[in-house]
């Protein structure tokens, strides 16, 4: 909310960030297993299916497909909301994080 009137210079990220990144990097690992497990069922008696078809005995079919369709959906809003972020960070800050991208400089902040 920067109710801050100088922000703190951080050298990674705050820990909203971390906390979203943690969270996105779970979304992709469920993408990935939900996805493996549906391409499975093409051949039930397969490897894929012994590695991944666990998941049908976690939820039914159709809920895999749909949480697997709907993940999509929360990649999105991150992407747009992480974009929205970073340039509004790098304005308030004054650390040149986004500028750096174009210009290939990034400011020496000193508190």
């Amino acid at each position: 909310m920067f109710l801050e009137n100088k922000p703190k210079h951080v050298l990674t990220h705050n820990p909203m960030a971390q906390y979203a990144y943690i969270f996105i990097f779970l979304v992709f690992i469920f993408q990935i297993f939900s996805g493996l497990a549906l391409w499975a069922q093409y051949d039930p008696n397969g490897t894929l299916y012994s590695m991944f078809g666990f998941m049908f005995s976690i939820m039914a079919n159709q809920w895999v497909r749909y949480l697997h369709y709907f993940t999509i959906f929360i990649v999105s809003v991150f992407l747009m909301a992480h974009l929205y972020a970073a340039v509004l960070v790098d304005f308030r800050t004054q650390a040149g994080d986004i500028s750096s991208i174009f210009s290939g400089w990034k400011a020496d902040i000193k508190d």
